[in-house]
């Protein structure tokens, strides 16, 4: 789920009944057997999910964070990704084709009360 951590995916799952060996089942790609996203990254999810609140949603600073028990390394990897992954939360650049295009040069105030 784009937006969520995995913590709340997981409240969640619970919540909906999803089947325990679905959520108990660890994170992987599923590239080789045996393959776990925890220790590909080396960080349990919960850890990661608190760095990501503190600096995401909080906008806490790095040394803030670090100060609050956070791993240093950790923190830089995440910002690193954070950064790195910038363009999969934009917009595909879209061709124009006509003289309008939704959402882009089709929202009037005239449309929205139809």
């Amino acid at each position: 789920m784009r937006g969520h951590h995995k913590g709340e995916v997981y409240e969640l799952a619970e919540y909906l009944g999803v089947t325990k060996s679905i959520i108990k089942k660890a994170p992987s790609a599923d590239l080789w057997s045996g393959q776990s996203d925890e220790a590909d990254l080396g960080y349990t999810y919960k850890e990661l999910d608190k760095a990501l609140k503190l600096y995401v949603e909080d906008r806490l600073s790095k040394e803030e964070i670090v100060e609050m028990g956070c791993d240093k390394d950790m923190l830089d990897m995440i910002i690193e990704r954070i950064f790195l992954n910038q363009f999969k939360r934009k917009m595909p650049l879209i061709a124009k084709l006509t003289s309008r295009t939704i959402n882009h040069d089709f929202n009037y105030p005239r449309d929205i009360r139809l």
